[in-house]
């Protein structure tokens, strides 16, 4: 028991924060809070969670007990794996700073949350190791001096990048598409958009759907109509019933259009994304 008792008094010893425990507890929380906003901001409820359990570990970093900074180095390290490897909307969102969206506005905001979402998870990564380090070997804690200069070349980096992304380009305003005579049509799904609004293609042809990304897509029959999704169901038009699409070149085939006439698809999960299929 004693010895339990020892291990349990060091493994939870705690002490006041030095200055790299505090920067790692506070950018634990910053991430948190982004987090929690951009879920809001795409009403993904996934996102407010994980914000929310930030925000419990975050307190445990803040309480000061000496391995608890380790705690931000990891989980900014996972969530950098994730960011980057495990999902295309981060990297797709700084490589389209304003036309991801409309409005562009919109896409530029999302773009600074996760801008300064990445330049947390660097700055936690590297900071909660270094407090940890520190925790265990030194008695004075004091910030060191590489700290200070790399801190001021990252608020450097994080305002050039933002200021950059403002200069990028808005998403164009999607026209009619004709498609090409002897081969396949298809339209290319974005983020949250077609690429196109509107695409004519011959009565007999099938159209093929290909998404760009892992963006999740729930294509159907209807049409999004003031701001609601309306599923329609019109004679001679193939039967799309809410196909999950999911992956970077994945497609869906639908067809063969063999009524001429004017069909709409729509996706369910984006609000205004729908596409006019044109049957001549």
């Amino acid at each position: 028991m004693n010895i339990l008792r020892t291990l349990f008094k060091k493994l939870f010893a705690r002490q006041p924060l030095s200055p790299l425990g505090k920067v790692a507890a506070a950018v634990l929380l910053a991430i948190a809070v982004v987090l929690g906003i951009l879920g809001l901001a795409v009403a993904q409820m996934a996102l407010v969670i994980n914000a929310l359990v930030l925000l419990l570990l975050a307190g445990t970093v803040f309480s000061g007990i000496r391995w608890t900074p380790l705690l931000t180095s990891l989980l900014c390290g996972a969530a950098l794996y994730a960011f980057v490897f495990q999902s295309s909307f981060p990297l797709y969102h700084l490589s389209h700073p304003k036309d991801a969206y409309n409005p562009w506005w919109l896409a530029y905001i999302i773009f600074i949350m996760i801008t300064i979402l990445f330049w947390c998870m660097l700055l936690g990564l590297g900071s909660g190791i270094a407090a940890t380090i520190q925790n265990y070997t030194q008695r004075e804690r004091r910030t060191p001096r590489w700290f200070m200069p790399a801190f001021n070349i990252m608020i450097g980096v994080l305002l050039g990048v933002i200021l950059l992304g403002a200069f990028g380009p808005t998403l164009p305003t999607a026209s009619a598409t004709t498609a090409t005579t002897g081969a396949e049509p298809s339209v290319h799904l974005g983020i949250s958009s077609f690429a196109v609004s509107t695409i004519t293609i011959s009565k007999g042809s099938k159209l093929m759907l290909v998404d760009d990304g892992t963006f999740e897509h729930n294509i159907g029959n209807g049409a999004w109509v003031n701001g609601q999704p309306k599923q329609e169901s019109a004679t001679g038009e193939p039967t799309v019933n809410h196909v999950d699409i999911n992956g970077a070149g994945k497609t869906l085939e639908i067809g063969p259009f063999t009524t001429a006439g004017t069909y709409h698809l729509y996706c369910s999960l984006h609000q205004g994304m729908t596409l006019t299929v044109v049957v001549q």
